[in-house]
């Protein structure tokens, strides 16, 4: 279960383009190595169309071309896939007509080495952007690697989930149903990550300007927390293991929080039209009403709110549910203060109008949980609506 699960996320995350007939592949392997070395950052143009970031270029964000036709190709390997892990002997029983079972066989096959072709080639560009990275040196290392796990958290916080006990209510505040904010990080460590992610955007364009291997493979409107070496990883790790592991394994343990094995953190600025034109770190005004690929995620503002107006997070109750989209609460931010919610938690960034708006976001994963849900159900979880919701991951709307 927990292979097909795996398999069916990998498979929808590297479905692309439109779909040709049931498995003929929609590219040959050297197109396919040529559009990953095309890498290009949607972020920077995402929020031209709309103020708040929204319209179609945000939406190109992470995501697939959208057609309406049905997804014959990754509905095939997916049922192929469901088959041979369900029924043994399936490939060589009912999985084709006679008449068309060998050519069936093998446009599976072809398919299958489409996706294996893929996963060969961002193995080879992680690697190269691996060792690039290593050339990396960090601005700010020393200031963050002399501090404690204990004190790059809020230490009361950390102590509270420690023992075990009740949270006092002054440590974390229910916000909204299933929504959750407490003081993270103080103000020194949050100015500190605000200028390393700017160093380190600037440093990845210039490797870029100066063709590096391995370049083309770095963001460069997002910094990627754990690329500024140890540094970013003594936060992430601090952060996850004081804070979010055992404080989602109290408000979220029946939805993976009880089992988070995997995190991903990564800073990004939003600011106005000037802003944007100005510093290229600030690459969004605002974000569209969106889901987060996480069982929980966080977020921590890493700038006084008197530098920005505007930028307030807008929740819109949970996907699948009966209010999913209608505005349940604006939040204001505040300085190394986090919010912590479900990543199937509707929600927006309202357009910042002047100043810079710069976040932490950590989005956290269960393995446990993924192995036994469905990307389709996952989604709608909070309705109960199941595989046959407008949100099955084969409708129109997903294609």
């Amino acid at each position: 279960r927990g292979l097909i699960s795996y398999l069916f996320a990998m498979l929808a995350n590297i479905t692309r383009s439109k779909c040709s007939p049931l498995w003929r592949p929609s590219a040959t392997i050297r197109t396919i190595a040529n559009a990953r070395r095309k890498v290009v950052d949607t972020l920077d143009a995402s929020s031209q169309v709309d103020p708040r970031g929204g319209g179609e270029a945000a939406r190109a964000i992470n995501e697939k071309v959208r057609t309406g036709e049905p997804p014959r190709e990754f509905a095939g390997l997916v049922h192929s896939l469901y088959g041979m892990h369900e029924y043994p002997g399936y490939l060589e029983a009912r999985f084709a007509p006679p008449p068309e079972h060998e050519d069936r066989l093998r446009r599976l096959r072809d398919s299958l080495d489409e996706k294996r072709a893929e996963v060969d080639e961002a193995l080879k560009n992680v690697e190269a952007r691996r060792q690039l990275l290593q050339s990396y040196k960090p601005r700010h290392a020393t200031d963050i690697l002399l501090k404690e796990p204990r004190e790059i958290v809020d230490e009361a916080l950390a102590t509270a989930l420690r023992s075990g006990g009740p949270l006092p209510e002054e440590l974390v505040t229910e916000e909204s149903p299933g929504v959750f904010s407490f003081q993270l990080l103080d103000s020194t460590l949050c100015h500190l990550l605000v200028q390393e992610s700017s160093a380190f955007l600037d440093w990845s364009r210039e490797q870029q300007a100066a063709g590096a291997p391995g370049s083309e493979f770095l963001q460069t409107g997002i910094c990627v927390v754990d690329h500024l070496g140890k540094a970013g990883e003594h936060v992430l790790n601090s952060i996850f293991e004081l804070i979010m592991q055992p404080l989602s394994a109290r408000l979220f343990a029946e939805t993976g929080g009880a089992s988070l094995d995997y995190r991903y953190g990564y800073i990004i600025g939003y600011g106005n039209e000037a802003e944007r034109s100005k510093d290229r770190s600030i690459v969004r005004q605002g974000f569209i009403s969106h889901i987060d690929d996480s069982e929980v995620t966080l977020n921590v503002c890493l700038r006084n709110p008197k530098q920005f107006t505007g930028g307030r997070l807008m929740l819109q109750h949970l996907r699948g549910s009966s209010k999913e989209g209608q505005l349940e609460k604006t939040m204001e931010l505040k300085l190394g203060r986090a919010v912590m919610h479900r990543g199937v938690h509707m929600h927006e960034v309202e357009g910042v109008t002047s100043g810079q708006r710069q976040v932490l976001i950590m989005w956290t994963r269960s393995s446990e949980f993924r192995a036994a849900t469905c990307p389709c159900v996952r989604q709608v979880a909070a309705s109960g609506a199941g595989i046959f919701a407008k949100d099955n991951m084969f409708s129109p709307a997903k294609n």
